[in-house]
């Protein structure tokens, strides 16, 4: 079913995140809840606040079915940046040794460079 200014009396807001500012087709946002806050859309039949033909959830289900969602939602922004930092860290270890060059000495002796020490691998992944 869709939502439409007919059968909803909140004003227009991206299906995604939830904005007023921008439509849906040019939001680059978090996906987002607009009824509960959890890491869905709005429109979602996992949503627990979404208002149904029956009726809205009391204002104490809304209250507790939008802690549960900000938590999901936070839970789900934890997860996205321990990936992209795990990520960006191996990409840096990546980029570091390959990096480093060999060397020729004036004996025409090949030099390699030392490798990265451990410590500092550990270092990056906390």
């Amino acid at each position: 079913m869709a939502i439409t200014q007919q059968n909803c009396s909140r004003a227009p807001s991206c299906g995604n995140c939830g904005s007023k500012n921008h439509s849906e087709d040019l939001c680059m946002a978090t996906t987002k809840c607009r009824n509960c806050g959890g890491p869905h859309r709005s429109d979602s039949r996992r949503c627990l606040a979404r208002p149904t033909r029956s009726g809205a959830p009391t204002k104490e289900q809304m209250k507790a079915f939008r802690q549960a969602g900000e938590r999901e939602f936070q839970a789900v922004l934890r997860a996205k940046a321990a990936e992209e930092s795990a990520t960006s860290a191996e990409d840096f270890s990546v980029g570091k040794i390959s990096s480093q060059t060999t060397e020729v000495d004036a004996n025409a002796n090949i030099i390699t460079a030392s490798p990265v020490d451990s410590s500092m691998g550990d270092a990056l992944r906390l």
